[in-house]
Order: structure tokens, then C-alpha cells, then sequence
């Protein structure tokens, strides 16, 4: 039997002795190599942009591709009975995450092999909470700001706020503005808010802040 990595055309002699006579015939054997995913084990999206990701093996004869798992909303699967498949299409709004997916290559020539594909769709950041607020001054303020995006967002303020009130980026995509506003400083203030969560095209959101 073959061992695995033992591919290739081994030509031999095959020799038949009787009482007759003896004979002899060249004969080649062909291994046929084990079909192997040759493209890499991770894949990139974002939301809302399109987006083409080729899947190679190699193998003789070419191996054709099957996939298991759930695609992020928007993405389809195709094999092109080559040796090579496409993950492509354009992710959803809301199709943010990780997604593991199991590839599978098979010629009929040996056992089929397999492969965790992991997908990443990132989802550019917004943010969804109203662009003004009114406190009141010597009164306890709470003003949240809220965002979308995958990974969650971070925030940041430039600008002054009233005194009195303090800027705190939570961690989970929201940020607060929170203290008493200081007497004697009624008015209209306004800051900007950027939202950022590392998505590989660099966006950011903006948002001018107005506070009264």
C-alpha cells in the first residue's frame, strides 16, 4: 500500500512463468495524491461591502469543496468543481462576528479532508443616540451615547463640556455623561464623539454632541 506523500507514477515489470514460456509487461501504477486545502484558515468581511474569498486544494483528480455551518447573512457558497470554491456576497447590516465554518475537499480517491474556516465580518461603527440632550443645572445628569458595530465601538469626546459633567466610555459600546452641571452656566455646549472599533478599512463615526 501507498504511503501518504507517496504520489506519483511508479512504473514496474510484471514477469509470467509457465511451463510455456515467460512473459513479461511494463506496468505503471498511478497514486493519485490526497486531496489538501491549500488556501488559508481565515477570511475577512465587512458589513455592507462586497466581498470574494477563493478556496484552493490540491489533489487529482481536483477535488470538489462542500461546506457546513452557518454563513453570515448575505454570503453564499460556491463550488466550481475545479479544485477551487468562492465564499462571497455582500455580509448584512447586521451579520457582525465570528462565524466557524467547516470546508471539505473530496476526489473519490481517498479519504475527504477537512478544514475550520473562520470568519470574521466586521461592521463599521455609528452612532444611534440622538445628537442633543438638555440637563438641568444642579440636578444629577445621565446622558448615554450609544453605538452599532462589530467589534463594539470605543468612544471618545473632544471639546468642553459643562462643568460639572464627566465623560466615561463604558466598555460595551456606550458612553456616559454624567455629574450635577454647575450653577450659572446655562447655555448650549457642544462636543464631538467619535466611535472607533478597529475595522480593517480604518472607519470611524462622528457625531457633534449638543448639550443645553
Amino acid at each position: 500500500m501507498a504511503a501518504a506523500g507517496d504520489s506519483g507514477n511508479y512504473p514496474i515489470l510484471v514477469t509470467a512463468t509457465s511451463t510455456s514460456g515467460i512473459t513479461t509487461e511494463d506496468l505503471t501504477v498511478t497514486v493519485d495524491p490526497v486531496p489538501t486545502i491549500t488556501s488559508p484558515s481565515t477570511e475577512t468581511f465587512t458589513n455592507n461591502v462586497a466581498g470574494y474569498f477563493t478556496l484552493t486544494a490540491d489533489g487529482s483528480p481536483a477535488p470538489s469543496f462542500t461546506e457546513s455551518g452557518t454563513l453570515p447573512a448575505g454570503l453564499v457558497f460556491t463550488d466550481y468543481g475545479n479544485g477551487t470554491a468562492a465564499i462571497s456576497g455582500f455580509p448584512a447590516q447586521s451579520s457582525g462576528g465570528r462565524y466557524p465554518v467547516t470546508v471539505t475537499v473530496d476526489n473519490g480517491t481517498a479519504n475527504p479532508s477537512s478544514q475550520t474556516l473562520e470568519i470574521t465580518v466586521f461592521g463599521p461603527p455609528s452612532i444611534t443616540s440622538p445628537s442633543s440632550a438638555e440637563v438641568a443645572e444642579g440636578s444629577p445628569a445621565d446622558v448615554t451615547v450609544t453605538t452599532a458595530g462589530w467589534p463594539l465601538p470605543a468612544l471618545s469626546l473632544t471639546g468642553a463640556l459643562p462643568s460639572g459633567l464627566r465623560f466615561a466610555d463604558n466598555g460595551d459600546g456606550t458612553a456616559s455623561i454624567t455629574g450635577t452641571p454647575s450653577a450659572g452656566i446655562e447655555g448650549t455646549y457642544q462636543v464631538q464623539v467619535q466611535a472607533t472599533n478597529g475595522t480593517p478599512s480604518g472607519y470611524s463615526a462622528t457625531q457633534t454632541l449638543t448639550l443645553t
